[in-house]
């Protein structure tokens, strides 16, 4: 929806590659079962990934802008919940005033 309104290319090509995975239409990996996509970058541990995906949280994260073109896709909600879990750490000593 986002690339159709705002014209964003990327955005499209990315929504397509999302139906075509959800349509069982990309290649897998014989091996490993997992689907090839030349996309991102690849992180080994969740803390990895999340210095990747959201680089100076702690600083940037009131940023609607800096926040709106992230995120991090998985196909399990506890794999979410954990993810959040650990995001939220990071915000342990933090203080945030709203006005």
């Amino acid at each position: 929806m986002r690339s159709h309104i705002q014209g964003d290319l990327s955005a499209g090509q990315f929504a397509n590659k999302l139906l075509q995975i959800g349509d069982g239409k990309l290649p897998e990996d014989s091996s490993t079962g997992l689907i090839i996509m030349p996309c991102g970058q690849i992180a080994n541990f969740p803390d990895e990934l999340l210095s990747k995906v959201y680089p100076n949280i702690q600083q940037n994260f009131k940023y609607q802008d800096w926040l709106s073109h992230r995120a991090i896709l998985t196909s399990r909600s506890n794999v979410v919940e954990k993810l959040n879990v650990t995001i939220q750490k990071q915000f342990s000593d933090v203080r945030i005033q709203f006005w």
